[in-house]
């Protein structure tokens, strides 16, 4: 019996491009052999909110301890000494995550990092861990407690800067953002004291965002992102002068949506 024919990295990136969509056989893919897995992964990981949308919870808790792994040392440590992560927790992943990313889900990277918050410090404490049914947010109703309020919403903040400062920084595929109007500050607190981040906003083709976002955020992003090919602007209900000018200094914007919003 003749021997299966080994397909080149070309076809086997054009059949994991064809299958991206469909994650379940993707999933089959990775586990086939060492090529496959090397080709298949970054397929997989360019957008991992994807896989975890059609998936369980646990894949938010492997998601961001994925990309935790992938955090350079000085982040790590710091994640160390306000007790976010523990040193049993640490080991190097097989491959380097975080290059692989095209998309920047920021609700949903919130989300997945209150998860695995609020995990984690029942590991920690070794109380049973509660099953949370409700795929959505986990809100300060599942926190008993002033204190552990505090703790949770210092600890998120502290997690949510450091991944997504790494990403901005070390992740040069990126090419699409999604952010709520609330959270565009951890990206300009990023800017502000990592310069080097700009070069990724600078690189964007898909922007998603409210209208209600701050005058000044809208003026930075002027400044720095010039070359969308798509700009989707949510909840819009209301055209101010910046927003005006972010669309006109876009320099190969083929689509502009509009959703329009009520009050």
């Amino acid at each position: 019996m003749s021997e299966f024919p080994k397909l080149v990295d070309d076809c086997l990136q054009n059949i994991f491009e064809y299958l991206s969509n469909d994650l379940k056989a993707l999933h089959s893919c990775v586990l086939v052999n060492r090529k496959w897995c090397q080709i298949s992964i970054p397929v997989f990981w360019r957008d991992p909110w994807e896989y975890r949308r059609v998936g369980s919870l646990k894949k938010s808790f492997t998601i961001i301890n994925t990309f935790i792994l992938t955090l350079p040392e000085e982040s790590q440590r710091k994640l160390l000494q306000i007790e976010i992560i523990q040193h049993s927790f640490l080991k190097k992943p097989i491959f380097e995550y975080s290059k692989f990313l095209q998309s920047i889900v920021l609700h949903e990277l919130e989300n997945d990092i209150k998860i695995w918050i609020h995990h984690q410090s029942n590991q920690f404490k070794q109380r049973k861990r509660k099953v949370i049914k409700n795929f959505s947010l986990i809100d300060n109703n599942n926190i008993k407690g002033n204190e552990q309020i505090q703790n949770f919403k210092r600890n998120k903040k502290n997690l949510m800067y450091e991944l997504l400062k790494f990403f901005l920084i070390h992740s040069q595929k990126i090419d699409t953002l999604y952010v709520l109007d609330f959270n565009f500050s951890f990206i300009m607190e990023i800017i502000k004291r990592e310069p080097i981040a700009k070069n990724c906003i600078s690189n964007l083709r898909y922007l998603q965002i409210g209208s209600h976002m701050l005058p000044i955020y809208l003026s930075t992003l002027s400044e720095i992102s010039n070359n969308l090919d798509h700009l989707e602007i949510v909840n819009h209900n209301l055209c101010s002068e910046e927003l005006r000018n972010f669309i006109t200094v876009q320099n190969n914007l083929k689509e502009l949506t509009i959703e329009a919003g009520f009050t």
